[in-house]
């Protein structure tokens, strides 16, 4: 393992984003707007689904990656651990695809991940408890050849948070090894402000009344450390067609919603690309009709190979 090049295009996806910012930040204010009435706190009782396309654009160029289009499911219920009632939200992403070098196409591969995640309510800051995640990925290498045209990787990370998220245990696992894959990383985790772990971001910020800046805090996984993270800018308010379906019914013809566009982007001297997060707006409290559900998701790829964009098609929303 050679440092940052194990985690290949997919390996942090949907979410391979972001670097440091002050740790020093306020808590989030969170509220539940994945329930038709946001001012409930309980887990108990949540079923959600959700069903993305994911449709690829490639960069041009002698060296590069073409992605069929794939599919991307969450589904969010409630477990009990340890006497208490908390969220698990599981996500799986499948796509396949091949590299081509001057012309010359790669045999075809899919690539895959999976995640888990347990955190508990709003009113604990949806804090993380654990995650797990798998990746099958395929992964462009520095000096592509007709015989030689990516490298595939199968990795595990598992990332385990004490209760007053003072520290985390991250291990990372080569599942191509048959012995001694595992390597076991402790991280310090001294900043200020909500801490979420990587894979509950995109939910979490569904929680946010999207009004002004934000700023949290991870765990990178690529180098399994605490890093700061942050939505710059107030996210900025449009209408839309909505063009998913309600528990496999198909919304009204023309049907308007009013989402809000949240630019996530780097806050180093080099931000890079920026990753764009369109949510559905809160209706009301306690009858938000499209529980500020994902909409869209658009991000750039590792190593600038094109873009990646996930479009909602299917919303199985809790009752509650």
């Amino acid at each position: 393992m050679k440092g940052r090049r194990i985690f290949s295009l997919l390996a942090l996806a949907p979410l391979a984003l972001l670097t440091a910012c002050g740790n020093s930040t306020p808590a989030l204010t969170l509220s539940s707007n994945w329930f038709a009435n946001t001012t409930a706190s309980s887990p108990s009782g949540t079923y959600e689904q959700l069903t993305y396309e994911v449709t690829f654009k490639p960069a041009s160029g002698d060296y590069r990656v073409e992605y069929t289009t794939g599919t991307y499911v969450t589904t969010l219920r409630d477990e009990t651990l340890d006497g208490a009632s908390v969220y698990h939200l599981n996500s799986v992403l499948t796509i396949g695809g091949k590299y081509v070098y001057n012309g010359t196409e790669s045999e075809p591969f899919e690539d895959s991940t999976k995640s888990d995640v347990w955190f508990m309510d709003v009113n604990a800051g949806l804090r993380p408890i654990r995650s797990v995640k798998e990746w099958k990925s395929a992964s462009p290498v520095n000096n592509p050849s007709a015989e030689h045209l990516f490298n595939a990787y199968h990795y595990s990370l598992e990332t385990t948070y004490n209760e007053s998220l003072s520290s985390a245990t991250c291990v990372l696992t080569d599942l191509d090894k048959e012995t001694d894959g595992a390597t076991t990383r402790t991280v310090s985790l001294k900043g200020k402000g909500s801490l979420l772990d990587n894979e509950e971001i995109l939910f979490a910020l569904r929680g946010l009344d999207m009004s002004s800046t934000a700023s949290f805090r991870s765990v990178d996984p690529q180098t399994r450390s605490e890093v700061g993270l942050s939505i710059p800018q107030a996210p900025s308010s449009k209408i839309e067609t909505a063009s998913f379906t309600v528990n496999g019914n198909p919304l009204p013809a023309d049907t308007q919603i009013n989402v809000m566009e949240v630019a996530i982007g780097y806050t180093s001297k080099r931000p890079g690309p920026t990753h764009t997060a369109v949510y559905a707006a809160r209706v009301s409290a306690e009858s938000n009709t499209y529980r500020n559900v994902l909409v869209r998701y658009v991000t750039p790829i590792m190593n600038s190979m094109g873009t990646m964009t996930y479009s909602l098609k299917n919303a199985v929303f809790t009752t509650k």
